[in-house]
């Protein structure tokens, strides 16, 4: 278990370095970027220079917002050292669902594409969008682009120009990255789903639905849908199928929480917090489906602030639990402390916070696997925790809870199972029947405590006297009842012997009038044909005809012999 942790945590900070490392492979080129608003009427020929003011600065390589009114944004990179001779690739990091045109030295469109394109004709990258940039692009000192309009009026985006072998190099290594990433909340969402069915929890269930509804984020997010899935649906209605797995990220977490680390007991009052702002960004979620623009654009708003919120409130129900005494808030608050700052850190981006980090995004992916392997283990103690706990209610359900003897039930279920195996292997097995002499004196003279103490006494004194594989039981007040399998009637009335010699040598006091504590047993061996009620009844039987003859001796059933 220690050696998988270890592999498992090894394997986690290794994706996170890939992460980290993914786009500082790319040869990328140097640029500056400026934008401005397309006005109606205006063309790729008709633009203003670049010192007009009408364009606004920013930095490409950084996270910047690049505001889109009705008819869409221009984009304007300007090659800071000119251009090499490679050839070259734009890529978009972080792109909105929109559609991008490029534009040549003409002032043609020469290429339309999306994150989501499936045309299997253009070029593609997988987890950005992708353009190649040909001489008659590069034919200018700069590249010029459109975003078209889109309902999303405003989104955080990179820019970046690669050379194409640069670019390759950095595509295939976030591929990798993301796969396996990817893999591993599947593999994780499956075991937790097995983990649930086997044990019938739901905490596993409501795990599996984040890990997936997280996945399927990513996955429309980074356009990983369409390359190198190319699932038409979701390409086809990216902004649905974003909203829908976001909605069921945020109640799935929530409730998984709640369950995993118990704050119904642990953190109250913060519960009904954490359900009322998850509720609030479920209704907001919804909002954005509704066909008013006003209630879509407050939709748009409210996202992000929402989200900032309830990761650091997530956090704090798992610190006070922790502090409280929740065994699993340890997992938590180490599997989704990274992922839950990041994705804070992330809508954070949106308002100009650490536009420099371009790596955020893939950082979340990483972190969102580290989660899964962290909370797997965390839910794998909760599945061995459930199996224990499973275990100690069988065993009270089946045990006399005085002696640790079998009670009625399941003493007669294993008595059973015996006799059919000794009938089919034709072997013999016996009944032992025993009953404590005066016991009911021990008990008014000195106390039910002392009567308590001597039944635990008598059940360590059958325990010690037998072989291994009878089954001792408890019936009820004095009487106990034993199972001998592969014993005939002389080495079983051997055995009761030896229980009746060990508890006469106890001498354990009935009272003050002196006396010590006996037994009687009756012992009967199984007949041919014979079911376990009318064997039990025999050696009951044999039991009173040693109460008659005297007490603390055994009789043996049929023959009705007697040994003291």
């Amino acid at each position: 278990m220690i050696a998988l942790m270890l592999a498992r945590f090894c394997l986690s900070i290794a994706m996170l370095i890939l992460a980290a490392d993914v786009h500082s492979a790319a040869e990328s080129v140097r640029v500056h970027g400026a934008w401005m608003p397309v006005a109606s009427g205006t063309t790729a020929t008709a633009l203003p220079d670049r010192d007009d003011p009408a364009w606004r600065s920013f930095e490409p390589n950084a996270i910047s917002v690049v505001p889109r009114g009705a008819l869409g944004a221009w984009v304007r990179l300007d090659g800071s050292d000119g251009w090499p001779s490679d050839d070259l690739v734009l890529s978009i990091s972080t792109p909105p669902y929109g559609a991008f045109t490029l534009f040549d030295a003409a002032g043609r469109a020469v290429r339309n594409t999306s994150l989501m394109d499936l045309d299997p004709l253009r070029w593609h990258g997988h987890g950005r969008v992708a353009m190649s940039l040909d001489a008659g692009v590069l034919a200018r000192p700069f590249v010029l682009l459109r975003l078209e309009p889109a309902e999303r009026a405003s989104s955080g985006m990179s820019f970046r120009i690669d050379t194409v072998a640069g670019f390759a190099r950095m595509d295939s290594r976030w591929l990798a990255f993301a796969s396996a990433s990817l893999a591993i909340l599947f593999g994780m969402s499956m075991m937790a789903i097995c983990f649930g069915i086997l044990l019938r929890d739901t905490t596993f269930f409501f795990y599996a639905a984040y890990v997936l509804s997280y996945a399927m984020i990513q996955v429309v997010q980074t356009g990983f849908a369409a390359h190198p899935l190319g699932v038409e649906v979701i390409a086809a209605n990216p902004r649905v199928f974003g909203i829908s797995a976001l909605l069921g990220s945020v109640v799935a977490a929530t409730l998984f929480v709640d369950r995993f680390v118990d704050l119904r007991r642990h953190a109250p009052r913060l519960r009904i917090v954490v359900l009322a702002t998850a509720g609030a960004v479920v209704l907001n979620s919804l909002f954005a489906f509704v066909p008013f623009d006003s209630v879509r654009l407050l939709s748009r708003a409210l996202v992000n602030p929402l989200l900032i919120v309830i990761g650091p409130l997530l956090l704090l129900c798992g610190v006070v639990a922790l502090l409280r005494g929740s065994r699993y808030a340890i997992y938590f608050l180490i599997g989704w402390t990274p992922l839950l700052v990041l994705t804070v850190l992330s809508s954070l981006q949106t308002f100009g916070i650490l536009a420099h980090w371009t790596q955020s995004n893939d950082f979340c992916i990483a972190a969102a696997a580290f989660e899964a392997l962290v909370l797997s283990l965390g839910l794998a103690d909760r599945a061995l925790a459930l199996r224990r706990e499973g275990e100690r209610i069988g065993v009270l359900a089946e045990t006399d809870p005085l002696t640790g003897l079998y009670n009625r039930r399941a003493w007669i279920d294993r008595a059973q199972a015996l006799l059919d195996t000794m009938r089919r292997e034709g072997n013999p097995l016996c009944v032992m029947f025993l009953d404590l002499d005066h016991f009911k004196q021990l008990n008014d003279s000195r106390g039910h405590e002392a009567g308590d103490k001597a039944l635990v006494r008598v059940a360590e004194l059958m325990r010690t006297a037998m072989r291994h594989r009878e089954v001792i039981g408890r019936l009820g007040g004095e009487e106990f009842v034993v199972v001998l399998p592969d014993c005939a009637l002389p080495a079983a009335t051997e055995v009761a012997e030896r229980v009746r010699l060990s508890l006469e040598g106890q001498a354990i006091a009935l009272g003050t009038e002196g006396g010590v504590l006996t037994t009687c047993i009756g012992v009967a061996e199984r007949s041919a044909g014979e079911n376990l009620a009318r064997l039990i009844a025999r050696a009951d039987t044999a039991m009173y005809a040693a109460k008659s003859a005297g007490r603390n001796r055994v009789v043996v059933a049929d023959t009705l012999a007697v040994t003291r």
